[in-house]
């Protein structure tokens, strides 16, 4: 009994979660743009379907990649355009362990940023004590990935960006 105990004990919060209700073993994770204000609309919930969006519950599942998290399925590959990218480390986090970071806004290295923004034809970096941005028109086209073992993930850059609209010399130009 005590043993069966520290085994649940020890179980991430999810996993506890779903044990003990195994008719709710679902997220909802409903993102929402932000318009850069303190917090914004999106929705996570465990076991039930936010009201807007309950017509989706009864559509096909994306069944998500299950990337086993020892030292041989690591992401071991950063690549944009064929050239590889350093990768970068969390301090404190032990090897075969994952930090998730849940939020609406992308959080990457700066180098895998300049890597990703300074080959699209166009782009501006505005590099000031302030403000460190890429500005892309919003035609441009860019392809990224993550490699994890033989699994590849595909980004949509648009998810990464927050369009705008800028005035210069009268002309409006509209950037992401």
């Amino acid at each position: 009994m005590e043993r069966e105990a520290k085994t649940k004990m020890v179980q991430p919060i999810m996993s506890s979660l779903f044990t003990q209700h195994p008719s709710t073993m679902f997220i909802d994770l409903a993102l929402e743009r932000s318009n850069g204000e303190n917090t914004s609309g999106g929705v996570f919930s465990v076991g039930e379907h936010d009201l807007r969006f309950a017509n989706v519950s009864g559509t096909p599942c994306n069944t998500p990649a299950v990337i086993p998290l020892d030292a041989r399925h690591e992401q071991h590959v950063r690549q944009w355009k064929g050239k590889s990218y350093p990768q970068s480390d969390v301090e404190g986090t032990q090897r075969g362990q994952a930090i998730t970071l849940i939020d609406s806004l992308a959080y990457i290295p700066s180098d895998a940023v300049d890597g990703i923004y300074s080959v699209i034809e166009g782009a501006v970096h505005v590099n000031t004590k302030d403000q460190d941005s890429w500005y892309v028109r919003c035609i441009s086209q860019a392809n990224l990935s993550f490699i994890f073992g033989s699994d590849i993930h595909p980004v949509n850059l648009m998810e990464l960006t927050t369009p705008v609209t800028i005035t210069d010399d009268g002309k409006q130009y509209s950037l992401s």
